[in-house]
């Protein structure tokens, strides 16, 4: 299957991480994945994120949901 997909981000320093807002699209073969969401990163080891996604074929969304992800290392 081919796919092209292209993301934006931003990222904001804090005190011990960064903030960053995510924009992208994936072109596949049935249509378009939209997403737009944010990510934590508070400390090195740890980060959060929140997507929203949208599924377009041709000029109708289809199907929407929200991706949620936290994720720790050691």
């Amino acid at each position: 299957m081919h796919r092209t997909e292209v993301e934006l981000g931003y990222g904001i320093p804090m005190q011990n991480g960064t903030v960053r807002s995510i924009v992208g699209v994936t072109q596949l073969p049935e249509g378009r994945l939209l997403r737009v969401g944010g990510q934590l990163n508070p400390w090195d080891w740890m980060s959060f994120s929140i997507s929203g996604l949208a599924h377009q074929h041709q000029s109708t969304i289809e199907n929407m949901s929200v991706h949620v992800q936290a994720s720790v290392r050691h």
